[in-house]
């Protein structure tokens, strides 16, 4: 049957007197053997004043083949910036070397 999985991380830096932290939550709904719905959100605050903080949000498939040696993973994912909206969309493929 599906299962459904979340994870979670959050992630501090301290980097000459400075601090960087961040988290993602992720959540995955296995709806057949070689097939994820992927859902996230994530926000970094890293050390650069160029880079927007605010959170992505995104929803994605991801697809295992190759008997689980390799993952082809689609996402699109949005980020309502201070100034404007932006947007990313990402296609990986992942190999697996056990």
């Amino acid at each position: 049957g599906s299962v459904w999985e979340i994870q979670s991380e959050y992630i501090a830096v301290h980097l000459a007197g400075n601090r960087a932290v961040g988290y993602y939550v992720l959540a995955d709904w296995n709806f057949s053997p070689k097939n994820r719905l992927v859902i996230s959100t994530e926000k970094y605050r890293d050390l650069s004043m160029k880079t927007d903080d605010a959170p992505w949000y995104s929803v994605g498939v991801n697809h295992y083949f190759a008997g689980d040696n390799a993952k082809l993973m689609f996402d699109s994912r949005i980020q309502f910036a201070e100034r404007k909206t932006n947007y990313q969309t990402v296609l990986q493929i992942q190999i697996f070397f056990h």
